[in-house]
C-alpha cells in the first residue's frame, strides 16, 4: 500500500457511494454535496512513527456561518455535545463558522476497520448537520452554511445515503447492545495487562487513567475516570456503548463550555494524536466547573474491529494526558 491516506480516500468515496457530479476531488481530499451542505474529507501526508506510516484524516460538514459570539455558541453546542455519537460540534471563533467534525489516524494495520467506522461517522455527521442546521443557526445568530457544487449547481434532492440513520442506525439500536457480554467482561484481563486499575463486567467497564505525569518519583498522580456503559441508550441511535471520560475533581474549569469547545477544536485539527469520535462538553454532573468527554458507539459499528472496547480505554488514557497538558 503506497499511500494509506489516498487509499482511505478511495474507500470512503466508494462506501459513501458518491456520484461524480457531486464531488470535487483533490490530491489529498474531496468535498461533496449530499444536499445543501458541503462535507469535506482531508488526509495529511504520511508521517512515520518508527514502525508505520500514519496519516491524519479529518472529516467535517459546514453547518452554520457567521455565528454571533454574543449568543455564546460554545454554551449551546456544549449542551448538544452531551449527546454526541461519533462527531463533535465545534464553533470556530476566528470566523464564526460552526461545523460537525471527526478526526482519526490511519495506517496499514487499521485501514480495514477504520474505513468502515469513518464512513458511518461521516454519514451520521452529514445527516445530523442537515437535520439541525436551521435550529443551530437560529440559536447562534448565524445562517445555515448552504452552498452549491460549482459546476453541477444546487442539488434538487437529498442523497439516499442521508436516510441511513433512520433506516439502518435506529433499527439496529432497537436490538440489545452488541457490545455487552463476555467480550466486555474479558476487558478485565486487558486492564490488568496494561496496569490500569479498573473492573469489567458483561455490561460495564470502569477504570482510572492518569491525568498528569508525576512530578517526582512515587508522587500521587491525579486520575481521570473512564466508563463504558451498555445500559444507557442514546436518544437517536438507541443501544450501543456510551463512553465517558471525566477528569479529576481537582481540574476545576472556569468556563467549561468555552474550554470544551477549544479542546474539540484542537482535536478536530489533529493536535491530540487521539481519534476524535465523540466530543468534549460541560460535565453532565457538574456543568459549572467541570468538563467531560462523551462518545457513543452505535450497535451498527460493533463489527468495526474485534477489540473496540480495548481501543476505547487506550484512547481515553491518551486523551486524558492530552487534556491535562492542554489545560496546564
Amino acid at each position: 500500500m503506497a499511500d494509506v491516506g489516498t487509499e482511505l480516500l478511495s474507500r470512503l468515496v466508494e462506501k459513501l457511494m458518491i456520484d461524480d457530479e457531486w464531488i470535487i476531488p483533490r490530491a489529498r481530499g474531496f468535498t461533496w454535496w449530499s444536499y445543501r451542505l458541503a462535507q469535506h474529507v482531508e488526509v495529511g501526508q504520511p508521517v512515520s512513527d518508527g514502525a508505520l506510516d500514519v496519516c491524519t484524516v479529518r472529516i467535517w460538514t459546514e453547518i452554520v456561518r457567521d455565528a454571533d459570539p454574543a449568543t455564546n455558541p460554545a454554551e449551546f453546542l456544549g449542551l448538544l455535545n452531551t449527546q454526541a455519537t461519533l462527531n463533535a460540534l465545534v464553533w470556530h471563533p476566528d470566523n464564526g463558522a460552526i461545523g460537525d467534525h471527526c478526526t482519526a489516524y490511519v495506517h496499514k494495520d487499521n485501514i480495514d476497520w477504520l474505513a468502515d467506522l469513518l464512513a458511518t461517522a461521516a454519514v451520521i455527521q452529514n445527516a445530523s448537520a442537515h437535520g439541525r442546521a436551521h435550529g443551530i443557526a437560529q440559536a447562534c445568530g448565524g445562517a445555515p452554511a448552504a452552498t452549491v457544487h460549482p459546476k453541477s449547481g444546487p442539488r434538487a434532492e437529498m442523497d439516499e445515503i442521508l436516510q441511513m440513520p433512520a433506516q439502518v442506525l435506529a433499527p439496529a439500536g432497537r436490538e440489545p447492545s452488541q457490545f455487552a457480554g463476555p467480550a466486555m467482561a474479558s476487558v478485565a484481563d486487558f486492564l490488568h495487562k496494561h496496569g490500569i486499575v479498573g473492573t469489567a463486567s458483561d455490561t460495564e467497564i470502569s477504570c482510572q487513567v492518569a491525568f498528569a505525569e508525576p512530578q517526582v518519583a512515587q508522587a500521587e498522580v491525579p486520575v481521570a475516570v473512564v466508563q463504558i456503559l451498555t445500559d444507557v441508550p442514546h436518544p437517536e441511535a438507541g443501544n450501543g456503548a456510551l463512553v465517558l471520560l471525566a477528569p479529576p475533581e481537582s481540574a476545576v474549569i472556569d468556563d467549561p463550555a468555552a474550554t470544551a469547545n477549544a479542546l474539540n477544536l484542537a482535536e478536530a485539527k489533529g493536535q491530540s494524536g487521539v481519534p476524535l469520535l465523540g466530543a468534549w462538553c460541560p460535565s453532565p454532573i457538574d456543568p459549572d466547573t467541570a468538563i467531560a468527554y462523551c462518545s457513543f458507539l452505535p450497535n451498527m459499528v460493533a463489527t468495526a474491529g474485534s477489540d473496540q472496547l480495548e481501543k476505547q480505554v487506550l484512547f481515553a488514557r491518551n486523551r486524558s494526558m492530552f487534556a491535562s497538558q492542554w489545560l496546564d
